[in-house]
Order: structure tokens, then C-alpha cells, then sequence
């Protein structure tokens, strides 16, 4: 934990908001939220939902493995 001020502070989360999300996933920002198991997110503001970053990465390695091991889906994505 950082001190300043010789007050303890802890240390604030990464966020992400939809377009980070976005980003990450490899997807266009209106299918945020069509994408089956995305955790939930922290907070709904009034111009975003607000996501644990570490949260969305992890999901999207599970993502990218799951896709991996689906020759189905290998295919849809080359097309």
C-alpha cells in the first residue's frame, strides 16, 4: 500500500469501459454485451458499465482457449 501524506491508501483497481472491453476481446462495442459469460461489471455510469480489467483479461485468455479447441469457431472467425 502507498503512503503519502503519512496516510495508508490502497491501491485503486484498473478499470475498463466498453470500448476497452471492446479492444480486448477483439469485438466491435455494441456486442459488449451479447458476449456469453462476460463477468458482470462493477458499475453502470451514465456513459459506460465499468469493468474489472483483470477480470476481462482473464475471461479473454478463457475466450481465446475455448476458441482455440473449437474448429468450428476457428473457421467462422477466418470468414
Amino acid at each position: 500500500m502507498a503512503r503519502r501524506n503519512g496516510k495508508r491508501r490502497t491501491r485503486s483497481r484498473e478499470l475498463m469501459g466498453a470500448a476497452e472491453v471492446a479492444r480486448e476481446l477483439g469485438i466491435n462495442v455494441s456486442n459488449v454485451g451479447r458476449i456469453a459469460g462476460i463477468p458482470e461489471p462493477l458499475q453502470q455510469l451514465a456513459a459506460t458499465r465499468v469493468w474489472d480489467a483483470e477480470e476481462i483479461r482473464e475471461f479473454s485468455r478463457e475466450r481465446a482457449r475455448r476458441r482455440e479447441g473449437n474448429p468450428t469457431q476457428r473457421e467462422e472467425a477466418r470468414a
